[in-house]
């Protein structure tokens, strides 16, 4: 039975195809909305039906009124009216409720009685009004209401593929929170400046710089000899020409975490006597920079 939820591994997709992350955020996006407009059909779907049963509750059963598609009951009323909605023979269902003579040999009534109702079931004729009545259900229902929906998933659609384009969308703050939540596990929105040079090269471009961190290490020793050489703490606290993230496994030149933190020129609090960076700074900040960069490179070109 456990092997059934091996399927959400499927899930995993979501991070790494982003147009089909896109689609799901649209379709959460827009749910609340759509959640409106159905209770908006629902509600015109009920005032239609509660007018229905008054005007043609007792027309006689014919072809398409019959058992199963009639106005006599509120339920039966509101399934033959969402079955007009998706414009099923509603136009058969207009004629047959508009119809003033004999079916099968059988002459309809102008009125009835409820005796007689009891007694015979249904036997009025139809009447004029149901062409006023049919025709405006779906104008309102096809035409607008239908049509509105299909405005509402472009319109989001749109609003997401205009985000996914920007020069920083959401999944890069979304990474940026991830990364940062290691280097804060308990969340203080506090992290020291040696932990931000790490993180600014685990965070992948616009905000971060990831692509470079390979360039940084064939500037200096081989990744792996590097890790040898300093696996020893007491050893990697003496050489200051380094620093080394144990727990990942990075390690960075100390010259260019300097550089990059002075590059950032970010405010510096004291928090439990250390010296640290605050979360918002940090966004502000890498925002601004992949902004800039994108207005540099538009206008180099």
């Amino acid at each position: 039975m456990l092997r059934a939820f091996r399927i959400g591994r499927v899930l995993r997709l979501l991070k790494e195809k982003k147009s089909l992350k896109m689609l799901i955020d649209t379709i959460f996006y827009i749910f609340p909305i759509l959640a409106n407009i159905v209770v908006y059909m629902f509600i015109i779907i009920l005032i239609y039906t509660i007018i229905g049963m008054y005007l043609f509750g007792k027309v006689m059963h014919q072809v398409e009124i019959n058992d199963n598609a009639n106005f006599e009951t509120l339920g039966g009323g509101l399934l033959l009216l969402f079955r007009c909605t998706t414009g099923e023979k509603w136009n058969l269902l207009m004629r047959e409720y508009t119809f003033e003579g004999s079916f099968k040999g059988k002459m309809c009534l102008v009125k009835q009685s409820y005796e007689d109702y009891v007694i015979n079931g249904p036997q009025m004729c139809g009447t004029p009004i149901g062409y006023f009545f049919f025709l405006s259900y779906v104008i309102i229902m096809q035409m607008m209401v239908v049509n509105l929906f299909t405005a509402i998933v472009l319109e989001g659609f749109a609003q997401f593929s205009i985000q996914n384009n920007s020069v920083v969308s959401t999944q890069d703050y979304d990474t940026l929170i991830e990364i940062w939540s290691h280097y804060d596990p308990t969340a203080t929105g506090w992290i020291k400046p040696k932990h931000l040079a790490f993180l600014m090269y685990e965070l992948p471009a616009p905000l971060g710089k990831a692509e470079d961190y390979k360039e940084i290490l064939k500037k200096t020793l081989d990744h792996n000899t590097m890790i040898k050489q300093y696996s020893d703490k007491k050893a990697i606290n003496m050489k200051t020409k380094f620093i080394y993230n144990e727990e990942k496994g990075l390690i960075l030149p100390h010259n260019t975490v300097m550089k990059l933190l002075i590059d950032l020129s970010l405010p510096v609090y004291s928090f439990e006597g250390n010296s640290v960076v605050h979360f918002k700074d940090v966004c502000l900040t890498v925002t601004k920079k992949a902004i800039q960069r994108s207005i540099d490179q538009k206008m180099a070109t």
